[in-house]
């Protein structure tokens, strides 16, 4: 009895509000060769980075796509539609990789799923930029599109990518973001984005997934005129895995922590199920048991290193790190 009330009193110790995490989907990880690209023709259906799903809808009848893709294209230069996989600022943001979204009408819609810990978690945001493509098209003008601002400069022209956000399938809120902008009068102040910028998400709320829309002011009878292509990279999610409070109505002791071959889990509350999640919010363990005060878990398949523990209860959730040696 009194290990159990010493080790409850360090676990109360350190079971309060813990940071979120973050994970940042960069497109590095998918080891992308310099200068090349993924479109979906192997007919995956989009990709997996960080903690998010990017959906990718791939035709093979028409060899063409839409969704997203990723990246390592550098031309900055060529214009028109030979040229859809390259960004205005012939690179990532802070490295090679990142992502094209082409947002068609003939396709799905351009859509991220979260995954792990970030699910139904508040999305810090991601960099943006103008596609090559996009860009030189609204700069200079093309045979379809008209070129921004007019002869005059003074049309009010603009191009905005609306993010709208869901949680379980109700729509949460929306985002818009100018990838250009014409509207002011005076025209100093026009742009056509050339390079990375923060959309901040936050705003949003908890989601699980976002939808991507682009609108323009040059539209004729098929749609919109301007390429419907922007750049993305650093999409950021909260891990999940913190800002949490302690829930004080569960008195819970994990022991040994740090641990080697097993830990026991001693709850003053019946356990349902155990989580065992890395420090990227990738559910390692899972493991739902019947109403049990004390439950063992074996750790002789984890590596070694940080983890987090998450014991749902019959009056709800509590979370603890996990040191595993």
């Amino acid at each position: 009895m009194k290990i159990f009330t010493f080790l409850l009193a360090i676990c109360l110790l350190f079971n309060v509000d813990m940071a979120y995490g973050q994970t940042t989907s960069s497109f590095d990880d998918l080891s992308l060769p310099l200068d090349s690209f993924w479109n979906g023709a192997d007919g995956s259906g989009g990709f997996t980075s960080g903690n998010a799903f990017f959906v990718n809808d791939y035709i093979a009848s028409w060899q063409s796509w839409s969704g997203f893709s990723y990246s390592s294209k550098t031309d900055t230069i060529t214009a028109g539609y030979t040229n859809e996989f390259s960004a205005v600022t012939g690179s990532g943001y802070l490295s090679s990789a990142y992502s094209v979204a082409f947002v068609s009408s003939y396709g799905g819609p351009t859509y991220i799923g979260l995954r792990n810990l970030a699910k139904g978690k508040t999305v810090n945001g991601f960099r943006i930029t103008n596609s090559t493509f996009a860009y030189l098209s609204m700069k200079d003008g093309d045979a379809v599109a008209k070129k921004f601002g007019g002869a005059t400069g003074n049309d009010p022209d603009w191009f905005r990518l609306t993010i709208d956000g869901y949680n379980q399938g109700v729509f949460a809120d929306s985002v818009d973001f100018y990838l250009a902008d014409f509207r002011n009068a005076d025209n100093s102040q026009d742009y056509i984005l050339k390079a990375w910028e923060w959309v901040d998400l936050t705003g949003l709320g908890p989601v699980d997934s976002l939808v991507f829309r682009l609108s323009s002011s040059d539209n004729g009878s098929w749609g919109m005129n301007t390429p419907s292509y922007f750049c993305m990279d650093d999409f950021t999610t909260s891990d999940g895995v913190g800002i949490q409070q302690a829930n004080m109505d569960i008195k819970m002791a994990i022991y040994p922590n740090p641990a080697t071959d097993f830990i026991q889990i001693e709850s003053s509350e019946p356990i349902n199920q155990i989580q065992i999640f890395d420090q990227t919010g990738r559910e390692i363990v899972v493991l739902v048991v019947e109403n049990e005060l004390l439950t063992k878990i074996s750790l002789e398949e984890i590596p070694s290193g940080v983890y987090f523990l998450k014991v749902e209860t019959n009056k709800g959730p509590t979370m603890q790190k996990l040191v595993i040696k």
